[in-house]
């Protein structure tokens, strides 16, 4: 039992190491709010109507990240706002692109990221993305690969086997 608590201590610990480099990372550039004003993509008055929504889905008990409750608004479309947070790094999780894509809920990422919590303290150690996947089912493979290639500004294409020289692939072929 006592190395179990040792090692959610670890684990607790290496999380709020992370938190704190993200925060330190984050108070270097302006909010991404503030961003989007700045470059124009939203009005002052769209931001705060923005906050105020988001404010409103938390009490109602639904999470949303800023982004979220900007393109639900209609204030930015999400390939924009996406390419914005991505382009000027406010969002390198995959988790949080995932929400923001709308592929899946902030609810389900956060019962992702507890199911994972679970499944080290009894020394099974999985990605949050494998659980979205594997356990839960809400998002498949093809669709996170199309996010990390986005994540990562990498062009992501899928040939047909009529596009592909399969004389390329000869050296795998026993005689």
């Amino acid at each position: 039992m006592q190395g179990e608590e040792s090692k959610e201590i670890l684990v607790q610990t290496e999380k709020t190491r992370n938190e704190a480099q993200e925060a330190l990372n984050m108070a270097q550039k302006p909010r991404l709010g503030d961003a989007l004003v700045k470059m124009g993509f939203v009005t002052p008055k769209g931001l705060t109507r923005a906050l105020q929504y988001q404010e409103a889905e938390k009490e109602k008990g639904k999470m949303l990240l800023l982004g979220q409750a900007i393109a639900q608004l209609g204030l930015v479309k999400r390939p924009n706002l996406s390419d914005f947070i991505i382009k000027h790094g406010y969002s390198r999780r995959v988790e949080e692109l995932l929400v923001l894509s709308n592929l899946i809920s902030a609810h389900q990422l956060e019962a992702a990221q507890i199911l994972q919590a679970k499944l080290q303290m009894t020394g099974t150690e999985k990605t949050v993305t494998d659980i979205l996947v594997e356990d839960m089912g809400v998002l498949d493979y093809e669709k996170l690969q199309e996010v990390i290639a986005q994540q990562r500004n990498m062009t992501r294409t899928k040939p047909t086997m009529s596009e592909v020289d399969m004389g390329l692939f000869s050296f795998l072929i026993r005689k």
